[in-house]
């Protein structure tokens, strides 16, 4: 990437409040993608929202690409877990959730170590374990990040729903219906939502005279 380029990528990310600075492995372009792209990184079709960002791996992933690229920590690696990128699932919502790892990662892993033993084996997985826990610690900071900009974005559609909720018994008073609307604020007739809950009322749109 041209110098002249990476300003502006860095310029850009910058102007995000709060969002962590880009990893050393990542290009400014792929770290914007992996936060704002909202598709899965494998197979680029299925939507995928950002609690689906497995940040440990740098991947946006859809469920049916997880056992395709992913795959459960074998127990003869878990002695070395801290040594590995590896993360819990989104979409695992068991009691007990098991830690999954890429499979072209643990096969190079496999592969470096196989090789190695005594002090060269001790210092290579020092390095790994210094690595992933950056890794880590820049992950949680965006996990964080990406609650914070969740739960403002939450916090936004209830306003708007709220305001809008107002402005349509403000108009609704005016047209006289305001016993109408205390008893449906306070009543549920034959099962009928409150209008707070009405699928036209319950909308994160602003009111408007159309």
């Amino acid at each position: 990437m041209r110098r002249s380029s990476q300003s502006i990528w860095k310029r850009s990310r910058a102007s995000i409040d709060g969002l962590p600075e880009c990893p050393n492995d990542m290009s400014e372009p792929a770290y914007a993608n992996l936060v704002f792209y909202p598709y899965c990184n494998f197979c680029l079709k299925a939507y995928v929202n950002s609690k689906g960002i497995l940040w440990m791996m740098k991947a946006r992933v859809c469920k049916k690409c997880i056992p395709i690229h992913f795959q459960r920590l074998p127990w003869g690696a878990r002695a070395q877990r801290n040594s590995l990128p590896v993360c819990t699932l989104p979409y695992d919502t068991g009691r007990y959730k098991d830690f999954y790892v890429h499979t072209d990662t643990l096969h190079q892993f496999n592969a470096e170590k196989q090789d190695l033993a005594g002090t060269a084996l001790d210092e290579w997985l020092a390095l790994k374990s210094s690595q992933c826990f950056a890794l880590r610690e820049h992950a949680e900071r965006c996990e964080k990040w990406n609650e914070g900009r969740s739960l403002q974005r939450t916090n936004e559609l209830d306003n708007l729903r709220d305001q809008r909720y107002q402005a349509i018994k403000e108009k609704l008073s005016d047209l006289g219906w305001v016993e109408e609307i205390v008893h449906l604020e306070n009543f549920h007739v034959y099962g009928d939502l409150p209008l707070s809950e009405h699928k036209l009322v319950k909308q994160p749109k602003v009111l408007t005279d159309r």
